[in-house]
């Protein structure tokens, strides 16, 4: 996954400085605005779909592990609590919204603490 790569790098501030004075303001994506793009469109085709819910969640888990940014985090965590709603309104099995808030559960737990994972790059 890009943003998980992303989750780990500094992104640029978009105002560029030469000698301490402001030489450009270049416009290009935020973390924010990459994880909007990314699961925007899928959470909204995914209505009562708990295998495609509960896929994003584990995406959002891999992130929260990778980032300790406040602002990501944020980001998040909205994004999460988007998929939650969205769930209560069409997780119409009993069964599968209990299956569905014990990983909600944990995600959002992962949200909650330092993070812990860590990207390897794969061996050449």
């Amino acid at each position: 996954m890009i943003l998980a790569r992303i989750a780990t790098r500094q992104i640029p501030s978009s105002h560029r400085y030469e000698e301490g004075e402001l030489r450009v303001i270049a416009k290009g994506p935020s973390f924010e605005s990459l994880v909007a793009e990314s699961f925007d469109q899928i959470r909204g085709s995914a209505k009562g779909n708990v295998a495609i819910l509960s896929r994003m969640l584990g995406a959002f888990e891999t992130l929260a592990c990778l980032t300790d940014s406040p602002h990501r985090r944020r980001a998040l965590r909205e994004q999460v609590q988007w998929i939650a709603e969205l769930a209560e309104r069409t997780i119409e099995s009993p069964h599968d919204r209990v299956r569905f808030e014990i990983r909600l559960a944990c995600v959002r737990e992962a949200l909650e603490t330092k993070p812990v994972c860590q990207l390897t790059k794969p061996v050449s």
